[in-house]
């Protein structure tokens, strides 16, 4: 990573801030712009990355474990949030070969309606979730978010949910206007990987393969008012070491353009669930790495979000509690109508490692000595 400006990269409106006047940064080629975020951050961070990796996993725990108990105190009082994925739809537009929900996969696909939809989040919310993501295929269509606009408008008056998420892809900033007006709260948008060559590798037809776009997505939701956004790597795809990099190096250009944003993070790891049949995890993350990624991150930026899925198992799930989680979800399915349909529900976009319901995840919490918390 070259250092050669520390002006701070608008990727909300692809232009470099200056004393005064901006430039043009890459209208289409990805590896621009990533040479552009690359400059705008510290230097050595690749290399520091590099020895963190090389460290033993239990010097890091112990160097660093009880600031981040200290921090996760001070900042968070100890609370862990918990959520519920509310799948709308599994159809998506993309080919990711990596995906469940790729298009080129055969299977029932389910889009459900408001009402569907609505029957799902209360029914989550009478297990006692009051936090949902929205969750789709990529579907960035005029008339697909008018109806989560609806849904958004409706769960919020008519259910015990309290806060809405949005992980609904690369939307358009007045997409994200008319969402952030309907009472969502937050969005994501995971690059993935910011590797050029694998980007473009795994993503093979859809909107998703236009890298810029995506790349630029959450600043279009904060110019948007959204209060939060959520940056993540799909772990497997890419080296570790520079994928990392490259998140850092994100969340700090969009801090620096959006200076009260609230940054969170989420790094799944690839779990199978009808990826495509000739796919293999390109750079698979053993579990030390995965716990040194998380812990990194926790360390580099004390005040963001770390949210962890029911991509890992159980005891991993526990033990990284006290290394600063402060979102977990519980009680999940990654199916469309998959809360009230059960058997019926559609294809699932990946496997789920831990099923332990609401009520056993907010003992494990309490367990690790932190505080469960609904919104």
């Amino acid at each position: 990573m070259n250092s050669r400006t520390n002006a701070p990269l608008d990727l909300a409106t692809n232009t470099r801030s200056t004393s005064g006047s901006s430039r043009p940064v890459l209208p289409e080629d990805p590896r621009e712009l990533l040479t552009a975020l690359d400059a705008a951050v510290d230097p050595d961070l690749e290399a520091r990355l590099v020895a963190w990796f090389a460290t033993p996993l239990k010097v890091l725990i112990a160097a660093h474990g009880p600031g981040v108990a200290a921090a996760h105190a001070a900042r968070f009082q100890h609370r862990v949030i918990l959520y519920a994925p509310l799948y709308v739809t599994s159809a998506c537009l993309n080919d990711c070969s990596y995906c469940g929900f790729r298009r080129s996969r055969r299977g029932r696909r389910v889009r459900l309606g408001v009402e569907e939809a609505l029957r799902e989040a209360d029914c989550l919310a009478t297990h006692g979730h009051r936090t949902l993501d929205l969750v789709s295929g990529e579907v960035p269509q005029d008339r697909f978010i008018d109806q989560v606009c609806e849904l958004c408008s409706r769960i919020l008056e008519d259910t015990a949910i309290l806060r809405i998420n949005l992980n609904l892809g690369a939307l358009s900033g007045e997409q994200f206007d008319r969402l952030r007006a309907a009472g969502a709260a937050a969005v994501h948008v995971y690059q993935e990987t910011y590797d050029p060559a694998t980007y473009a590798s795994v993503h093979r037809h859809g909107p998703k393969r236009d890298m810029v776009n995506r790349l630029k997505a959450p600043g279009r939701a904060l110019a948007a008012g959204f209060q939060g956004i959520g940056l993540g790597l799909l772990l497997g795809l890419a080296p570790l070491c520079s994928d990392l990099a490259r998140l850092a190096a994100h969340a700090r250009s969009l801090r620096a353009d959006f200076p009260a944003a609230r940054i969170g993070f989420s790094l799944p790891r690839m779990q199978t669930a009808g990826q495509d049949p000739g796919f293999v995890t390109p750079a698979p993350v053993a579990d030390d790495d995965f716990v040194k990624a998380f812990l990194f991150l926790r360390v580099e930026f004390p005040d963001a979000h770390l949210t962890l899925t029911t991509r890992e198992r159980p005891e991993m799930r526990d033990a990284l509690l006290p290394l600063g989680v402060t979102k977990l979800s519980a009680g999940v399915s990654t199916a469309a109508g998959g809360y009230t349909a059960g058997a019926r529900a559609s294809v699932h976009q990946f496997s789920i490692q831990d099923e332990r319901p609401l009520a056993d995840i907010s003992a494990a919490i309490l367990a690790a000595g932190l505080v469960p918390a609904s919104h």
